[in-house]
């Protein structure tokens, strides 16, 4: 029952690994990769490479998945050049509105309104960041209780590995 199950899980990793290589996120490719090698690092078991490679290989299969993954650091491609100038319009926003933030909604259409260059004809509800968007959204307050959960839980996670050696 237990390899059935394992090669189960593998499975759906795999094809998991097949649907995100067919949506050509660059950033997607990057995190998985990331995630990979993070678990990787910390468990040092083999068998977690062959997500990788099973990951790599798919890549290589998918078409222009070789292109994509090629593009990522071409900032000249508009989906880069665009998350830029959001970015930036985004820390603008935050420093403006600090302590209160401007709200969920009216995030985006502040971005459009006032910080996207005129020569732009796009329209964003969040600033395609979690972090920048909550910012933004509550303020920075509301983002540093954010950072501190989540860190304090990896704070804790690490502690734990580090006492039990797994």
């Amino acid at each position: 029952k237990k390899k059935f199950l394992a090669w189960g899980f593998f499975g759906a990793a795999i094809l998991q690994e097949v649907l995100l290589s067919m949506t050509y996120s660059r950033g997607g490719y990057i995190a998985l990769i990331a995630g990979i090698l993070f678990v990787w690092f910390f468990s040092r078991k083999k068998w977690t490479l062959s997500f990788l490679a099973s990951f790599l290989v798919i890549l290589l299969l998918t078409a222009n998945g070789i292109d994509r993954v090629k593009s990522i650091g071409i900032t000249e491609d508009g989906s880069i050049s665009n998350r830029f100038m959001l970015w930036e319009g985004g820390l603008a926003l935050i420093w403006n509105n600090m302590f209160s933030g401007v709200g969920a909604d009216s995030v985006g259409k502040l971005y459009t309104a006032w910080y996207q260059p005129l020569s732009l004809n796009e329209a964003y509800a969040t600033l395609i960041n979690d972090y920048l968007t909550i910012a933004a959204a509550y303020g920075i307050f509301a983002i540093f209780a954010y950072l501190a959960l989540l860190l304090s839980g990896l704070w804790f996670g690490f502690k734990l590995w580090k006492t039990t050696n797994n």
